[in-house]
């Protein structure tokens, strides 16, 4: 029986790394290859051929050029497999180009679909981003699959079709329900306003008393006590600090999924954030900092109460979160492009 061949092509890949978009897809790969042949193309430097037993095409250009000198390699490097599968933002118009070219089916990976909430963030930025998601969402791709039910609603106002929603995977440590928790609160993402990072440091001038743990890339303008900013750290850093905490907030202006805060609930954090996901915890619809102010003081003041209650969220990551309920679902789209 003949191995079926995908393409991966995304505008950013390991060794490189931006945020919790390619964590998820470098787990998606790692699904996938045990039933395909599964090779990247992305930016980078060329020299680089593997990530960890993963086939990598390196274009030399900045990933945010990707979508301007990618197209002849989609083309070249794409001929060879059976299916492409396209990332957004910067490399879904070069890989939709190429697949009509090639005569392949191609499926849209969405890591993004603000819609307006850009504009909130920066005005260029606002109006460059809704333009390139109206060209994206308005091409006709195989299928486009989204990781939330609000990001799907969101591509759908910005015109796609053929949308499913597959959740994505995440860990569970087997010592997680018998974790002891600390007062800390704890945010982990991109250091920048989109992700809230103002909000958040707001939020902990209110609280000088409170400890707060940022671990993200990007720099803190403003630097607080209370505030122990970390920057980019390894994996086993990542998961202590996940493990520690008894709160994970991300008062975030945009989001497709936060995967982070799955990765929290993993490990039996209560939740606060903008992000409206199935979580137990404190959904903040409309953000106002004293209202997260007076929430986070509530749970820290009942922190015993509040690390029983977040021990749930690991159940609702195991019941909704799991790589094999992906890669299943996954295999049902590929059996029905056609």
């Amino acid at each position: 029986m003949r191995v079926i061949k995908i393409l991966v092509i995304h505008e950013i890949f390991f060794p490189d790394f931006s945020g919790g978009g390619e964590r998820i897809l470098l787990e998606i790969i790692k699904c996938l290859s045990k039933f395909f042949k599964v090779d990247v193309l992305t930016s980078g430097n060329p020299k680089i051929k593997r990530y960890k037993n993963i086939r990598t095409y390196r274009v030399n250009v900045n990933r945010f050029l990707f979508n301007l000198f990618s197209l002849p390699y989609v083309i070249a490097i794409g001929k060879k497999y059976d299916v492409l599968l396209a990332n957004t933002y910067h490399s879904a118009i070069p890989s939709f180009i190429a697949a009509r070219i090639l005569k392949k089916p191609i499926i849209l990976l969405v890591h993004g679909a603000y819609n307006w909430k850009w504009f909130s963030i920066n005005m260029f930025l606002g109006l460059f981003a809704l333009f390139l998601e109206k060209v994206i969402f308005s091409l006709p791709f195989d299928r486009f699959i989204f990781f939330s039910e609000f990001a799907k609603k969101e591509g759908q106002r910005l015109g796609a079709k053929r949308c499913v929603v597959l959740y994505p995977g995440v860990k569970i440590t087997r010592e997680a329900k018998n974790i002891k928790k600390k007062k800390i609160v704890l945010f982990v993402g991109r250091i920048e306003r989109q992700k809230g990072i103002d909000r958040l440091i707001k939020v902990a001038k209110m609280l000088p008393t409170v400890k707060f743990v940022v671990i993200g890339r990007g720099r803190i303008k403003e630097k607080l006590k209370n505030i122990t900013y970390l920057g980019f750290v390894s994996d086993n850093i990542l998961r202590r600090y996940y493990r520690d905490a008894l709160i994970f907030f991300l008062p975030s202006r945009a989001e497709t999924l936060g995967y982070s805060i799955l990765e929290a609930m993993a490990n039996g954090c209560i939740i606060v954030s903008t992000v409206d996901l199935n979580y137990v915890g404190f959904y903040l619809k409309k953000f106002d900092a004293n209202h997260a102010k007076e929430i986070i003081k509530e749970i820290i003041n009942n922190n015993k109460k509040y690390e029983r209650l977040g021990k749930d969220n690991i159940e609702i990551v195991k019941k909704k979160y799991r790589w094999n309920t992906f890669t299943k679902n996954f295999l049902e789209i590929l059996e029905n492009l056609n």
